[in-house]
């Protein structure tokens, strides 16, 4: 597998999201964020499922731990 231009490095990942590099790899392992995939060493980013990620998360601040009321 190429990791070609169409792929994010984890710092453009966490750059357009607005948090840092550190928070999408923990995001990521905890399944709140797309997985990546491995290059290698490297772990980049497809930019279709960052766009949509971003578009359908919660917004800052939301609380996602609380159940909602039937």
């Amino acid at each position: 597998m190429d990791a070609g231009s169409g792929w994010l490095t984890t710092e453009q990942a966490a750059r357009r999201a607005g948090i840092k590099p550190d928070t999408l790899r923990h995001y990521a392992a905890q399944g709140l964020a797309p997985a990546p995939t491995r290059f290698g060493r490297s772990l980049m980013w497809d930019p279709a499922a960052i766009t949509h990620w971003l578009a359908t998360r919660p917004g800052r601040g939301t609380r996602t731990d609380l159940h909602p009321r039937a």
